[in-house]
């Protein structure tokens, strides 16, 4: 028999009101909808706030106001969206400018919908239901991408080019890798909270939930995807060796990975080194990568716009003409800077820049005392993004947005529940 791994639905709505359970389900249907498409998740979204406003009119307005201050993280979130509105005051381009400062609107719902709801059942245990919600979701989406790319690959004569890249996947894969790394992450907390309370059956079928998301990372050869799984992986062996004294165990997980990335690379070195090759073109001194250039023409934008940025509607346009000047082969691709860091110093400027910042900041100092799990969770969300940000405009998609801003709030509402315990895997 399991114990307490996958908390059971009974458990999880016992002692709820109708309308907490109505809004759990909705934020598990959110889980669900973000993996699938951010089109449907904002959808879902909408669903929610017009529920809490519903739920609200009934409320004293002094309990809402008193939730808001309880998550006055959540402000910097809006402040951000904010000076993208702001900015269209000195931007030239308006209908551009209008256009990208509307996708920063969840920046302004999710938050307005954590203020209007009271979350105060939202305890650890259904935190976990959630993020098991996402787990599960993902493997699902995993299973049918794979039935399609075995489908597709008997079709083109047993090719392998179906399993890798866009072809297994057209889900954008730097923030697929987001949802990937955060999974799995969890997977790791789930299995030490819970390891010797688990039967052999129970800790297979985690084990097997942790080897599809590797596998679903390695197939879509996210570079930024790689490299936070190598610090995951860096963090597991130090937390378990190191901290927890359970050498044996750090040494199987350290033999598998090192198995499987020898295996990965052995058996398709053209589709699953693109990190390695990235790497050693950096160590040879080849620019050859188109992001070399994207970033050399915005660190020059940034140079010669501070310290306000050039606005909302610019920053393509203006992109353009330095690449102009500095790369004209790529001048026909308008690209983005490919850096949330540099987007939002050419944007908005060195105010924004600090902003982005301390919204990513602010979510650990809040969740700094509270029970492990959590706390790990909120701490492995906010890095992976930050990570995440230096190799892509994450919040320059609403994808990206409605992923940060759902997830923090989420595990911001759970800390309020949570309590500090001793950072150590369960004894027998």
């Amino acid at each position: 028999m399991i114990v307490d791994t996958l908390p059971s639905l009974r458990r999880l709505l016992d002692g709820l009101s109708w309308w907490q359970k109505t809004d759990y389900l909705m934020l598990a249907l959110m889980s669900v909808a973000l993996v699938c498409n951010w089109s449907l998740a904002l959808i879902v979204l909408y669903a929610m706030i017009v529920m809490s406003v519903v739920r609200r009119i009934t409320q004293p307005a002094d309990s809402m106001c008193r939730m808001a201050s309880n998550k006055y993280y959540l402000w910097l979130l809006v402040a951000f969206a904010a000076f993208y509105w702001i900015s269209l005051l000195f931007s030239t381009n308006v209908t551009e400018g209008v256009e990208v400062a509307i996708k920063k609107l969840p920046f302004v719902l999710l938050p307005l919908y954590f203020f209007l709801s009271d979350h105060t059942y939202m305890d650890r245990t259904r935190l976990r239901g959630l993020l098991w919600v996402l787990v599960l979701a993902l493997c699902v989406r995993f299973e049918i991408r794979l039935i399609i790319a075995i489908v597709l690959g008997i079709k083109d004569h047993f090719s392998t080019s179906s399993f890798f890249f866009g072809n297994f996947d057209p889900f954008h894969h730097s923030y697929l890798s987001m949802y990937i790394v955060l999974a799995l992450m969890f997977l790791y907390t789930e299995l030490k909270r819970s390891y010797f309370h688990l039967s052999k059956l129970g800790r297979w079928l985690m084990v097997v939930a942790a080897i599809e998301l590797t596998f679903y990372l390695v197939m879509i050869q996210s570079r930024a995807g790689i490299l936070m799984f190598i610090f995951m992986i860096a963090y597991i062996l130090f937390d378990i060796s190191i901290l927890q004294k359970h050498y044996r165990m750090g040494l199987i997980i350290m033999g598998a990975s090192l198995l499987l990335g020898i295996g990965c690379v052995a058996l398709f070195p053209h589709q699953t080194n693109r990190l390695g090759n990235t790497v050693k073109e950096v160590a040879e001194g080849n620019h050859d990568d188109a992001r070399f250039g994207i970033t050399e023409t915005a660190l020059l934008a940034i140079s010669d716009n501070m310290p306000w940025g050039v606005g909302v509607g610019d920053r393509i346009d203006v992109m353009h003409h330095y690449f102009l000047l500095a790369h004209p082969k790529m001048e026909k691709a308008h690209y983005n800077p490919h850096n949330q860091y540099n987007d939002t110093l050419l944007t908005i400027g060195v105010l924004g820049l600090l902003l982005l910042i301390f919204m990513l900041v602010a979510p650990l100092i809040y969740c700094k005392r509270t029970h492990y799990q959590v706390k790990t969770m909120m701490y492995a969300l906010v890095l992976i993004v930050a990570c995440s940000c230096l190799f892509e405009s994450i919040f320059e998609r609403q994808m990206g947005i409605l992923f940060f801003a759902f997830y923090v709030g989420l595990i911001g509402c759970a800390n309020a529940c949570g309590c500090p315990i001793s950072n150590r895997m369960l004894k027998k």
